[in-house]
């Protein structure tokens, strides 16, 4: 189960208020709303579109009209949450009163954030393995890579298949 986020299918054409939304979040400005229509195309509202309000629950209403009437009952809305980790929640200073309300906001800040990322994979992105003797890839794709430099630099299928190529008779790698 998505912790950090929820996808919702309108039950009518133009709709425009999603509410009950069970999504917990440290601030209504860590929440974020795309549309992927039916052919597969993402639309990413930007906030101005849309209002967030969590009284009595979680609500979004889209506000754009251009935008809530291209909405389609075979669209899909996700309203998720993207947690600002760069600063704590709350700060405390010496001899302030701790409350658990602001104990709970700094460590429900940090789980958050935690969630989203392993939810975008994230955390089985590039790391070290036990031994801490190389990077494992844990069989993603390595993309965007700069061409090597350093004779110690890893190369490219780019490189690669120019090396091969100016080889002469040798073919070259296929690219998928």
């Amino acid at each position: 189960m998505a912790l950090s986020f929820v996808e919702l299918n309108p039950t009518s054409g133009g709709q425009t208020v999603f509410d009950n939304i069970n999504l917990e979040f440290v601030s209504t400005q860590d929440i974020f709303v795309t549309i992927k229509k039916a052919d597969g195309a993402v639309v990413t509202l930007l906030s101005s579109q849309y209002d967030v309000t969590a009284s009595p629950t979680l609500t979004v209403t889209i506000t754009d009209s251009a935008v809530s009437s291209g909405i389609a009952t075979n669209d899909t809305i996700r309203i998720f949450r993207d947690t600002d980790v760069s600063s704590p929640a709350r700060i405390f200073s010496n001899g302030s009163v701790l409350k658990a309300s602001d104990l709970n906001a700094n460590h429900n800040q940090i789980l958050f954030a935690q969630q989203e990322n392993d939810e975008l994979g994230i955390g089985d992105a590039l790391q070290k393995d036990a031994s801490n003797a190389f990077w494992d890839a844990t069989s993603l794709n390595i993309r965007n890579l700069a061409d090597a430099v350093e004779a110690s630099d890893a190369i490219t299928l780019g490189q690669v298949n120019a090396a091969l190529s100016s080889a002469g008779s040798v073919p070259s790698v296929p690219q998928a």
